[in-house]
């Protein structure tokens, strides 16, 4: 950890890292990759996410897939292109009455 110049070596708890065979002592685990809530994620620690997901309200969401990304990359994509359009034109601004 950096702070002001300093530099501290976190422990190994606070730094879990892609390879490890054990993730019991890691206080935090990052998915750096795959996220826990996609299909692809093959990671070890996948099963405790979901563990954990079951006791929130999104207990019953299910996994991603690519092509749910990709849909969702394409209309903000379709979003942010209908903005510009709409700021440089015009269209869709309230009309003035005099």
């Amino acid at each position: 950890m950096a702070a002001d110049g300093d530099f501290v070596q976190l422990a190994d708890q606070w730094n879990a890292r892609k390879g490890w065979d054990d993730y019991s002592n890691a206080s935090i685990v990052h998915f750096t990759h795959a996220k826990p809530n996609t299909q692809e994620c093959l990671h070890p620690e996948k099963a405790t996410f979901l563990e954990y997901r079951r006791h929130t309200p999104w207990r019953k969401t299910r996994l991603q897939t690519r092509r749910d990304r990709r849909i969702r990359t394409l209309m903000l994509s379709v979003r942010k292109k209908w903005q510009r359009f709409r700021a440089a034109s015009g269209f869709g601004a309230p009309s003035r009455v005099d």
